[in-house]
């Protein structure tokens, strides 16, 4: 019984070691779409000549392109500030992508131009197969609506996809809908923050093999002034079990040798 005991012991004590070793990248706190940037570790002031204020916490893929508010040259286009695409955020949590888009503009539009809407290539080949409606120019889309095999329209500036024209809703009743939040954070930055099921991918986010895919995301708005995009790299899934027979294994040698010494 002693023995049994201790062999318990061990094996409990090695799959604590376990968990907190491979799932430890992964664990993070709650997320929440709501528009705040709080819980992406981000809290963006005015423009300071540097990115490190864009910088997020572990776990978080991004770009950021702050410019200087006084320069009205955007690349290709201009606007200053109110056109500025600055930051792009990407983090998995459970089964819910989490994305961030930081701009100075805002979502009801500026000098006649409306809002893009958020562009996913999945394998990053220029394809888009995904889009969430942000924009109201396209009436057969509301809001928040995840589109794939999305057809899009283009800008002024040609900047990559802006508005989805069309394409078939990827939605599922028995999942949850696309989440969406959206916040003027003040200095010029407003903040659209997505939160979408990995399972409406459907095989095009392979979550047995991945954490996370191979993709890109775009965004810019209807002129097409500034434009960002996000390359994801592929993250593989952790492999449990091989850790969990290592260590156990070690837990029976260390039991093992306790009884001979014994």
């Amino acid at each position: 019984m002693k023995k049994l005991k201790d062999l318990s012991c061990v094996i409990s004590f090695f799959a604590l070691i376990f968990s907190c070793f491979v799932f430890s990248p992964f664990a993070s706190a709650a997320m929440v779409v709501d528009g705040s940037l709080s819980d992406w570790g981000v809290t963006p002031g005015a423009y300071n000549g540097s990115q490190a204020q864009w910088a997020p916490g572990a776990g978080v893929s991004y770009i950021s392109e702050d410019q200087n508010p006084s320069v009205d040259y955007l690349n290709p286009g201009w606007g200053g500030q109110q056109f500025d695409v600055e930051a792009l955020y990407f983090k998995r949590e459970a089964d819910i992508a989490y994305f961030a888009l930081v701009t100075g503009f805002p979502i009801t539009g500026a000098r006649g131009w409306g809002a893009g809407d958020l562009a996913i290539d999945m394998g990053s080949d220029t394809s888009y197969e995904f889009g969430v409606k942000l924009d109201s120019y396209n009436s057969t889309a509301t809001r928040g609506n995840l589109l794939r095999n999305a057809t899009w329209s283009f800008p002024y500036y040609d900047s990559g996809p802006c508005r989805l024209l069309g394409g078939i809703d990827a939605g599922d009743p028995l999942l949850s809908d696309v989440l969406f939040g959206y916040a003027n954070i003040g200095n010029g930055h407003y903040v659209y923050e997505y939160g979408i099921n990995i399972a409406l991918f459907g095989a095009y986010w392979d979550a047995v093999t991945y954490w996370n895919p191979d993709f890109t995301v775009h965004w810019t708005m209807g002129c097409g002034n500034d434009a960002l995009d996000l390359h994801v790299r592929p993250v593989l899934n952790p492999e449990p079990q091989t850790y969990f027979l290592l260590f156990v294994g070690l837990g029976l040698f260390l039991l093992y040798r306790r009884t001979r010494l014994a």
